[in-house]
């Protein structure tokens, strides 16, 4: 009974001293290396101001800030030259952190994909002159209506059909958006196509009507801006 009581006396006090030891290890060795960790700092790519899904990025929206490693993920990036010319997948902020998966070698447009999901379309029609483009008045967004003319009719028709389009977007004749602020030193602001956001019907008729004779463009109400789908 002695040495069996002595016996356990001594797995104790390995025991213990097993503890004493890890807790040791631990308070001077691992806990240390943790807060040494969290005090290192490194440097890495971040966004001057916020962006929107389609944005392709260059040097002047990029900067370099120094910020903690600890935690930070290993795919992160660091370098201008890995995002400058990279498009936004999404709205990135000034606040995120720049990742590979947020960014594509292409322009995508979430818009569009949705707008397909839906079943919708776009279709570009000619603007044959300024004022059936409504003299350059239009925003993506807006109301119209599409009229028809042909010289077999000798009149304008409105199809119900062509009433209350969708504005998707005004291109001049080198299929660039029109810009908000034109330039009156050139043409880039006069507007040559209308993209409409259509039904696989209304497509059909907008594209017969106009190789059958030429369209105009009658404004209805102003739409709430830019199309997000």
């Amino acid at each position: 009974m002695h040495l069996k009581g002595k016996h356990i006396l001594d797995n104790r006090m390995a025991l213990g001293g097993l503890c004493l030891g890890l807790a040791a290890v631990i308070a001077f060795v691992v806990i240390p290396m943790l807060y040494r960790g969290r005090g290192e700092t490194t440097q890495v790519l971040r966004l001057t101001q916020t962006v929107t899904a389609g944005t392709q990025l260059t040097p002047d929206m990029l900067t370099q800030v120094e910020v903690g490693s600890f935690g930070l993920p290993a795919a992160v990036l660091r370098e201008t030259d890995e995002a400058v010319g990279k498009y936004a997948r999404l709205t990135i902020t000034p606040d995120d952190l720049l990742l590979p998966d947020k960014l594509a070698d292409a322009a995508t447009d979430e818009a569009i994909d949705q707008l397909v999901a839906e079943g919708k379309r776009l279709v570009s029609i000619s603007i044959g002159s300024i004022a059936a483009g409504v003299a350059g008045h239009l925003q993506p967004g807006d109301i119209v209506t599409i009229a028809s003319y042909s010289d077999g009719s000798k009149n304008a028709a409105i199809d119900p059909d062509l009433r209350g389009l969708t504005v998707y977007g005004i291109e001049n004749a080198d299929a660039l958006p029109v810009s908000s602020s034109p330039d009156e030193t050139n043409d880039s602001h006069l507007p040559a196509t209308l993209t409409l956001i259509v039904s696989d019907a209304q497509a059909q008729k907008l594209i017969a009507a106009e190789y059958g004779g030429s369209l105009h463009v009658l404004f209805e109400r102003r739409g709430p801006g830019e199309v997000t789908g």
